[in-house]
Order: structure tokens, then C-alpha cells, then sequence
């Protein structure tokens, strides 16, 4: 996989991973971890983490002042997912859902997949999501 964060914006952080298997499973293991570290300080509910995944071709730029960084349909796909998920949420596209090695690594985790149509900003017509929503047992 090799995932790696990219950039930080003002509220959120972007990563980009050359495997959607890696990154679903890295995106639920956030969505674990926030919640374990925020039940071990005694927290009444952990931060409202929240991620969206989408898979396909990326603008990759590098420029002196900012490094890697990457623009274009994809990223902002990714973003439109983000803007879909609720506190404790993984969501992604069809295309994330049909890549190799991802129904196995949901599987694996244990949790169940709430597929969903949404309306997404640019589109004409809604299109199908998948949601992770990770909550850990009380």
C-alpha cells in the first residue's frame, strides 16, 4: 500500500494510497484508534473523525513551498465523500468498492456496510456509496 499524508487543510488532512485495500483498512484503523484513545482519556465521545475514499487518476504537482500534492476529479470525489460521512464514518465509491482486495479487508474488520445513494455536488444524477460507521462496543 504505502499510503502517506499529503497535505493538512484547516480542519482535515489528505493522504493518497496507490491501493483502495489499503486504504479502506487505514481508514477504518483510524476510525478504531481515535475511538480507543479517546475511551483511554475517559472522553464522553472521541473527536468527529470523519473519511471519504474514491480511487481513480490524480494530478500529482510538486512545487518547492508545498511538496506533493495532488488536484483533479479524484481528489475531489474523495472530498464530496468526506462531506457524506458522519462522526465515526468510512465512505466510498463504487470504484473503491470494486477494487481488489476491499470486500476482504471489510470483511476482515467485522463490521457491516451500509450501501446508500447520495446526491453529490456536480453530478446530475445521485450515486451509490458505501458507509463503515465504526463504533466500538460500550
Amino acid at each position: 500500500g504505502g499510503g502517506a499524508r499529503v497535505k493538512t487543510l484547516v480542519e482535515a488532512w489528505m493522504a493518497a494510497c496507490v491501493d483502495p485495500a489499503e486504504g479502506v483498512s487505514a481508514a477504518i484503523a483510524m476510525q478504531v484508534d481515535c475511538q480507543v484513545c479517546a475511551a483511554g482519556l475517559d472522553m464522553a465521545e472521541p473527536p468527529g473523525l470523519k473519511v471519504g475514499l474514491h480511487f481513480g487518476p490524480a494530478m500529482a504537482v510538486h512545487t518547492e513551498q508545498a511538496g506533493l500534492d495532488y488536484f483533479g476529479g479524484t481528489v475531489n470525489m474523495a472530498a464530496r465523500c468526506e462531506g457524506k460521512a458522519k462522526r465515526g464514518d468510512v465512505v466510498w465509491t463504487a470504484a473503491v468498492e470494486a477494487a481488489p482486495g476491499v470486500g476482504d479487508r471489510v470483511s476482515a474488520w467485522g463490521g457491516g456496510v451500509e450501501r446508500f445513494t447520495a446526491d453529490i455536488k456536480g453530478l446530475p444524477d445521485p450515486i451509490v456509496l458505501h458507509r463503515a460507521s465504526v463504533k466500538l462496543p460500550s
